[in-house]
């Protein structure tokens, strides 16, 4: 073996132990022939691979882990700073000696510190949540988003979270503290801190190594706002010394709601439900020139209230969405099946035109038009069907349509839309049910075969003839 095989060789072991340990680099390195002496190339080749292990270590270790922390600075209207301890006080308007009497009403509670710290060890007073209420909300000052969205991944990123108050603390000028974030219970990720009132000062966040220093900006008094940071359950935190006045700082525990453990009892009829559906799928006398099957769904949603106004396009495809991702029980079961046979099915909306006795199927959540400017200038039903491909719901046309499922006892959705031909400026209404539809390519040749393989044998054909 010739040396440069034998590098390549070296280098793809290398990479590979480099893989093993956590580098980050997941490609053996190419080594090149060209260039240099046999000294120089040598040495080209021990410094490339030493280059890799410098760089990939650092990188994979600074890519894999959590944030050291998110802060953010955020007006709140003056409504949510209140607190209240026997009485009422506005933290944002309050002076202090209102604070200071504030804090006079406390239980004293001592503040440990770690040994070593250099750290001024004075008791701030702490109340007990027993004894206090506060008007503002992590949740709707919209924080715990994106606390959410920095430190959860995988699966927990759509996971319920929630915010339990664990302190309040009031601290006086030259006051400086140290916090470990840990989890005090297994569902706790992250610890947040809310400063309602202060004065500058710098703040501290270290996982291990140095600590990175940001500063706590001084924000003009006249403004109603908080800071806010938050750290995950393996940081230790330091605020440094006030520098004049007070800060009044709430801490909050930050956790995962747990997800109920409800067992499922689907799955015997989903093994039923896809025995059944193959074995139409492979039966050439069903819908032989291929159609639909449509189920009309069994739950109902709330987003079907949505409807009742006008919305544009946009909106109208998200509240779709979003009831898409939502479906349970047996709505969600019937789609899971599909999708496992790769069948066509999607959830579409039956809307009815009582005008013309005709309901449609289309894929668009509800009629959305845009009243300034294209309003429906014909029957609804031929406008869902020119415009949107609307499908109508009667065994005369060429695909034909199954009806299996009926809707749910619940009524129809009411949507608006504005017709031309009606009164100027008034909506007319619509009754919308909503269904999961099953295409079914035509049956040729022993088996399904899709539009556009059909296509494609008929112009191989054509062709051929051509010849």
């Amino acid at each position: 073996m010739d040396r440069f095989h034998h590098l390549c060789k070296t280098s793809s072991f290398l990479a590979e132990k480099m893989t093993m340990y956590g580098c980050g680099v997941e490609a053996p390195v190419v080594l090149s022939r060209s260039g240099g002496t046999q000294d120089q190339s040598r040495f080209e080749d021990r410094e490339l691979i030493m280059r890799a292990l410098a760089i990939g270590r650092p990188i994979h270790r600074v890519h894999t882990q959590k944030p050291l922390f998110c802060d953010g600075i955020l007006p709140l209207p003056e409504e949510m700073f209140p607190v209240y301890l026997r009485q009422s006080l506005n933290l944002f308007a309050a002076t202090d000696d209102q604070i200071q009497c504030l804090k006079a009403e406390y239980v004293a509670l001592s503040h440990s510190m770690s040994k070593g710290s250099g750290l001024d060890s004075s008791n701030p007073a702490r109340a007990l949540l027993t004894e206090f209420g506060m008007g503002f909300n992590p949740m709707t000052a919209g924080i715990l988003k994106q606390v959410r969205e920095t430190f959860l991944e995988g699966d927990n990123e759509r996971a319920d979270i929630s915010s339990v108050c664990s302190k309040l603390g009031i601290y006086e000028k030259g006051h400086q503290a140290g916090y470990r974030s840990r989890p005090l219970v297994p569902n706790m990720f992250a610890t947040l801190f809310v400063i309602f009132r202060h004065a500058g000062g710098v703040f501290a966040a270290r996982r291990g190594g140095s600590p990175t220093t940001i500063d706590l900006e001084q924000r003009d008094p006249a403004l109603p706002y908080v800071q806010w940071i938050a750290v995950p359950c393996d940081v230790d935190l330091v605020f440094g010394s006030i520098p004049s006045g007070y800060r009044v700082m709430a801490i909050y525990h930050i956790l995962i709601e747990p997800r109920p453990d409800i067992p499922c009892r689907l799955t015997t009829d989903n093994d039923e439900l896809m025995r059944l559906l193959v074995t139409l799928i492979n039966d050439s006398t069903f819908l032989p020139k291929g159609g639909h099957l449509v189920f009309g769904l069994r739950h109902r949603y709330p987003f079907t209230d949505a409807f009742k106004r006008r919305m544009t396009y946009e909106e109208a495809d998200d509240v779709f969405t979003r009831m898409c991702e939502s479906l349970r029980g047996r709505d969600a079961a019937l789609l899971h099946v599909c999708r496992a046979l790769s069948l066509s099915s999607q959830l579409q909306a039956a809307i009815e035109d009582k005008e013309c006795n005709v309901r449609m199927l289309c894929n668009v959540a509800l009629l959305v038009e845009d009243f300034a400017g294209d309003p429906v200038r014909t029957t609804l039903w031929k406008h869902l069907r020119n415009k949107y491909a609307g499908l109508t719901i009667k065994d005369t046309v060429e695909r034909p349509v199954k009806w299996i499922t009926g809707f749910s006892r619940y009524p129809p959705a009411e949507a608006v839309y504005w017709d031309a031909r009606g009164e100027p400026g008034v909506d007319k209404k619509v009754a919308v049910d909503f269904c999961i539809t099953i295409g079914f390519d035509p049956f040729k040749g022993g088996r399904r075969t899709s539009e556009d393989e059909l296509d494609e044998s008929s112009n191989i054909l054509r062709d051929r003839k051509n010849l």
